[in-house]
């Protein structure tokens, strides 16, 4: 396939690489005004040179008023301020600059139709805010992973030209001599690549069983710049969000599905993902990679004996790794997981939460002492717990005249207005609530949602990690277990 319309010559690689450090620690400063703000302080979130992501506060003022200056930005990067439904994402950020950001703030709603974002320099973030306006305008707004195949690449094609087309418009209002330029350029370039890569995979990985081994890579490379799948595992991607969220997520689950289709005895082998990173894989990518499964999978152990266990199977992992920010930071989640482990795990009594139904009617856990509770811990921006209501739904049904049995919802990290609407929109039957002072979030070790807990009558906890609504015939073997004792 054809590169990109954006051309990236040797030098402009040279300079970018050269330009990912940059000397000094310019301040970055952010200000403006976010009216009818439901939240009085904003997340700023950024990566560092790790792909880790750093964290700055953004106090705002009863006018929604705000100014962050801040040194920790050492780089141009993506950046996204965030707090429960109020979102402004894709942020250019970089050392010295100066940006305003003014906008309806009421919800994320009206934030995305009304923001705008400047800076006095380099007006690089109107090529989201043109993208965002474009897309607030078109009327078919389509699911495009689950159209045939022709639409989709038709689909796809036409955003990435948008992109291309919005992005040469965007670089055109930036003088030449500006200092970070040519380092947007190269990003721009690498973000809509990757997102486009991602997309592609993604279509495979949903659709596979219409696909062989070969028609799939045929696929792949017909639809994208050979180039950088030769190229893949080059350094120089590493300055791209996108570029990090394919090859950490879309493209292992993608040689994995490759690799089952010559030997289809691999789908039982535990941990094959892991095995392929750690041969196909080369460079930062692949220690970024094994870094983010490996400390995904400590989070996730839900008792000291699966904790110590994991340990040993990860260990030759780390063992292979060589930048000293990722093994630090695996012994440092490791030590933290196991402390909380120590203190709160299965068999200890759960966390008496009193937390607000929709009606603003308090329920406390003790309310439901007798009674074998299963608690869903979702929100309503989360895709992934809304796609588990169908069978959140069918678990209701199941037990719906067991008088032993609760079916708990808490949405949590979740701003009161989206979640109304997500429980009106959604139609649940059981008891919906809402962690508003984040007692749920921080008593309960939420490190991910969608997560799912088991409680018994005595309102001990059975697993912080219960199975998931969608592995319904394990998960009733345990209910029914715990409603005979």
């Amino acid at each position: 396939m054809n590169s990109s319309k954006f051309f990236i010559g040797t030098f402009t690689l040279i300079f970018l690489l050269s330009f990912v450090q940059l000397p000094g620690n310019k301040p970055l400063r952010i200000k403006g005004q976010l009216q009818n703000c439901p939240e009085k302080n904003l997340i700023l979130f950024y990566e560092n040179k790790y792909g880790d992501y750093e964290t700055d506060t953004i106090h705002l003022d009863d006018e929604g008023r705000f100014i962050l200056i801040t040194e920790k930005v050492q780089s141009p990067c993506l950046a996204s301020i965030q707090k429960n439904e109020i979102q402004i994402n894709d942020l250019f950020i970089a050392p010295g600059f100066n940006l305003t950001i003014t906008g309806n703030a009421k919800n994320l709603q009206t934030l995305y139709k009304s923001k705008k974002i400047t800076e006095k320099t380099i007006p690089i973030n109107n090529y989201r805010v043109m993208l965002d306006s474009i897309h607030l305008n078109r009327k078919n707004k389509i699911e495009r992973l689950w159209l045939a195949e022709k639409e989709f690449l038709k689909s796809l094609k036409k955003e990435k030209e948008l992109e291309d087309s919005v992005a040469n418009v965007v670089l055109k209002q930036i003088r030449n001599e500006n200092e970070y330029r040519e380092i947007f350029s190269v990003l721009l370039k690498y973000e809509s690549d990757f997102r486009q890569l991602y997309n592609l995979l993604t279509y495979i990985l949903i659709h596979n069983k219409d696909y062989t081994y070969e028609t799939a890579k045929e696929f792949i490379n017909s639809n994208f710049d050979t180039e950088i799948i030769n190229d893949i595992y080059n350094e120089k991607y590493f300055i791209s969000t996108w570029y990090k969220r394919t090859m950490s997520y879309a493209y292992p689950k993608y040689l994995k599905y490759l690799s089952l289709k010559n030997n289809s005895l691999l789908k039982n082998k535990k941990y094959y993902t892991y095995e392929l990173v750690s041969k196909e894989y080369q460079g930062k990518i692949k220690e970024y990679t094994l870094w983010q499964f490996m400390r995904n999978g400590i989070l996730i152990s839900e008792n000291l004996k699966k904790l110590h266990t994991y340990k040993m199977i990860i260990s030759p992992y780390i063992e292979q790794m060589t930048i000293d920010y990722y093994i630090k930071d695996l012994n440092r989640t490791y030590a933290k997981r196991e402390n909380y482990l120590l203190s709160e795990f299965s068999g200890k009594p759960a966390p008496v939460f009193k937390i607000k139904d929709i009606n603003g009617s308090e329920h406390s856990l003790t309310d439901f002492l007798g009674k074998v509770v299963y608690l869903d811990l979702w929100a309503s921006w989360c895709k992934p717990c809304r796609a588990e209501i169908p069978n959140l739904k069918k678990i209701y049904q199941h037990y719906k005249n067991e008088d032993r049995f609760a079916l708990i919802s808490i949405a949590v990290s979740n701003g009161y207005n989206r979640w109304k609407q997500a429980v009106e929109e959604d139609k649940p039957g059981w008891l919906q609530l809402i962690d508003e002072n984040d007692f749920v979030n921080n008593h309960y070790a939420v490190y991910y949602i969608p997560r799912f807990i088991l409680i018994d009558k005595k309102g001990k906890i059975v697993s912080m990690n219960a199975p998931t609504p969608s592995q319904l015939e394990n998960l009733y073997k345990i209910i029914d277990s715990k409603l005979k004792k």
